[in-house]
């Protein structure tokens, strides 16, 4: 089976307090979302981390390496803007590669994975196929064919295809372009929100 999850944050006590996530410190917060990721992957799922898998940099790797191995499934991390260690030390510590973006093939057609969902508003009538994305974290969970796998919107768990499905189609009868307007006002809010 294939899922995706995005904005984990692992570590990173701060957002706690930005998300409004449930959890009274960072420790409390790692352990439940390894617990409810692992509840729902198995060791030969394939799973998308779609950015911002932690907020840790290098001086943090054995931490990092930590988590990374006590979650299950095939690992595939698409960097976000949070995600601060060089590629090839991810894969050392359990992804099996490393992306900016990745175009995947699956039961329901291509898709676009990539951190920042406002890259729809420049590529969409190119690719013409959903984009998989994290980054807004509580501003939206889908609109149109933009979905949001962030776990803030997610009940802090990883999406299946079969939920990314049931959103596409919950969301055929709305217009790019008010998708495009709508990823553009949220950027720009969450901008001027950004708390680190």
């Amino acid at each position: 089976m294939i899922y995706f999850t995005s904005d984990t944050h692992y570590g990173h006590a701060n957002v706690i307090d930005f998300c409004n996530r449930p959890f009274k410190n960072v420790d409390r917060m790692d352990n439940a979302l390894v617990r409810n990721y692992n509840e729902i992957i198995n060791d030969d799922d394939i799973v998308y981390f779609i950015g911002d898998f932690t907020i840790k940099g290098s001086q943090h790797k054995g931490y990092i390496e930590n988590v990374i191995k006590k979650l299950k499934g095939n690992k595939y991390l698409i960097i976000g803007n949070h995600d601060k260690l060089k590629p090839f030390d991810y894969v050392d510590m359990g992804f099996h590669s490393v992306h900016t973006s990745l175009i995947i093939d699956t039961t329901l057609g291509k898709l676009f994975l990539n951190h920042d969902p406002c890259i729809y508003c420049y590529i969409d009538n190119i690719l013409n196929i959903p984009l998989i994305c994290g980054h807004m974290h509580t501003l939206f969970r889908s609109i149109g064919s933009v979905i949001n796998v962030g776990v803030d919107v997610w009940d802090y768990r990883p999406v299946s295809l079969y939920q990314i499905e049931n959103e596409l189609i919950k969301n055929t009868n709305i217009k790019d372009s008010d998708t495009k307007k709508f990823l553009k006002k949220a950027e720009e809010g969450r901008n001027k929100n950004i708390k680190h």
